[in-house]
C-alpha cells in the first residue's frame, strides 16, 4: 500500500515543482516559459525530468 501511494505521489510532487520552478525563473528567451511549461504539461514526467536536467542551461544567472 504504501509503495502505490509513493508511486503516485513522487510523479506528482516532481511535476508541481518542475511547473512551479518554471513560472518563478527568468529565461534568457521570453518564449523558453511557455515552451517549458507546455513539455511539462504534455509529457508531465518525462517533461518534468527534461527540465530538471537541462533547463538550467535556458535560464538567466542568479547571482
Amino acid at each position: 500500500m504504501f509503495l502505490g501511494i509513493l508511486f503516485i505521489l513522487l510523479p506528482l510532487l516532481l511535476i508541481l515543482y518542475s511547473i512551479v520552478d518554471i513560472l518563478r525563473a527568468e529565461f534568457k528567451n521570453e518564449n523558453s516559459k511557455l515552451l517549458w511549461i507546455i513539455i511539462v504539461l504534455v509529457a508531465p514526467v518525462l517533461g518534468s525530468i527534461i527540465y530538471l536536467g537541462a533547463g538550467d542551461s535556458f535560464k538567466v544567472p542568479r547571482y
